[in-house]
């Protein structure tokens, strides 16, 4: 505040002067030479303290900050240490150590060869599974005659997924709504009523492809509990199938067959074919096929009559989806005995003209097992001179000239039953 400036607005009284660090006195008029040090309160030595004060408050501000900072450095680097072995890629070979009710048999449509193990950011992990033969085919949906319930249909090959760290493992499955990943291990807890700790509400399993030999997944395991371990991250994989034969009053869900459970790991040497096992086929058929297979029939007792194969059969097998039509009870061609290891009835659908879709339903001392391949083709016929008591032999036609035409190349293929399944010894035709 200037000394030459007067200030009438101003009472008479102690101000603080332009210099600072002194009051002077203001008479009313103008200023007097009158002074006193300021009160300690605005000292140079109370600033000189809330100096300090706003410094150590920095201070702690700063020690906040370099803590935050740390724990997300250190939650870093246990991200780096989680993921340090990905990318990686597991072998695989039959899991000798899991326990599976009846016999099991190895086949090259549920024999894995690898596992690439990827890491996508976060905690999202990425998986591609390498099969021997073409990628299973979805499984088919009908509705059990004697439960009510959505069930897979026979010859469909029921497979699982499990991704398994030790402390938990993740299971993806096929269900009516697609493809799907769940906890297993705390699923198995919920069971046996044992304490389970809350789930992230997000889906597990993001996503879900597959083509030609190998399958496409990857998973979200953000926040999944009780599932990472404090070392690096490095999973199991198990692949476990079974396939339906027959669905009975005593097995609403369907008979099962059990295939060998497929077990990699980063410590797994290289697949290898146990001698005692069924030889994977080493030529692939098309996509459209779905070898056959069942467990050894006891009954042998040659009782079955074609007429009972038959509405045995039919009642298992859902409508052709293409024509949507249901199939005739006039079987177009036939070699059925119930005394052999394999034979074969022949059907069409209802209306059926000479291009129509045909179907090989496949029997084992007359017990249903399955169809000879999921897709019906037309131009399908039964080679009887040809087929044997354990060998089914079925001609495909192609190259027709026109859709309704009867020429084209004949092609045979041979069905096998090696003593637990049935085998496709030839690849079908390329189909239009």
């Amino acid at each position: 505040m200037s000394d030459s400036v007067d200030r009438p607005d101003l009472d008479p009284g102690w101000y603080e002067y332009q210099l600072g660090g002194l009051l002077r006195y203001w008479d009313g008029h103008r200023w007097t030479d009158s002074t006193r040090p300021l009160p300690s309160s605005r000292s140079p030595k109370s600033r000189s303290r809330r100096t300090k004060w706003i410094a150590g408050a920095a201070v702690v501000s700063l020690a906040v900050v370099a803590a935050s900072s740390f724990v997300a450095l250190t939650q870093s680097r246990e991200d780096d240490d989680r993921w340090s072995q990905f990318p990686k890629t597991l072998a695989c070979a039959q899991d000798q150590g899991l326990d599976v009710p009846g016999d099991v048999v190895n086949t090259a449509a549920t024999t894995v060869e690898r596992v690439s193990l990827s890491h996508l950011g976060a905690q999202r992990l990425g998986v591609d599974i390498d099969f021997l033969d073409l990628v299973p085919p979805n499984p088919n949906l009908v509705t059990s005659p004697y439960s009510g319930e959505p069930v897979f249909a026979p010859g469909t090959l029921d497979y699982k997924i499990i991704v398994d760290t030790g402390i938990g493992s993740v299971m993806t499955v096929h269900t009516i709504d697609g493809w799907g990943a769940t906890r297993a291990d705390l699923l198995i807890n919920r069971i046996l009523d044992e304490p389970v700790p809350d789930q992230p509400s997000e889906r597990i399993l993001t996503s879900f492809s597959s083509s030609g030999q190998t399958v496409h997944l990857e998973y979200d395991l953000e926040g999944q509990p009780e599932f990472f371990g404090d070392g690096p991250f490095a999973p199991d994989l198990r692949v476990n199938a079974e396939r339906v034969t027959a669905i009975t009053p005593d097995s609403p869900e369907g008979k099962r067959v059990y295939y060998a459970s497929q077990l990699c790991s980063g410590d797994m040497p290289a697949q290898s074919t146990d001698s005692g096992a069924v030889v994977p086929q080493t030529t692939r058929p098309q996509p459209s096929t779905v070898p056959v297979s069942t467990t050894v029939s006891t009954s042998g007792s040659c009782a079955v009559t074609e007429l009972q194969a038959l509405s045995a059969g039919l009642g298992q097998l859902p409508a052709e989806p293409i024509t949507g039509r249901q199939w005739s009870t006039t079987p177009v061609a036939s070699n059925f005995d119930s005394c052999a290891d394999l034979s074969s009835i022949l059907v069409t659908v209802e209306g059926a003209t000479g291009s129509s879709p045909v179907q090989a339903m496949m029997f084992h001392r007359g017990e249903y097992l399955g169809t000879g391949t999921s897709a019906a083709y037309g131009f399908t016929d039964l080679d009887t001179g040809s087929s044997t008591e354990d060998t089914v032999v079925l001609t495909y036609k192609t190259g027709q000239t026109c859709n309704a035409c009867n020429d084209g190349v004949v092609t045979p293929v041979r069905y096998q039953w090696d003593g637990q399944q049935v085998q496709m010894l030839d690849a079908l035709p390329a189909q239009k």
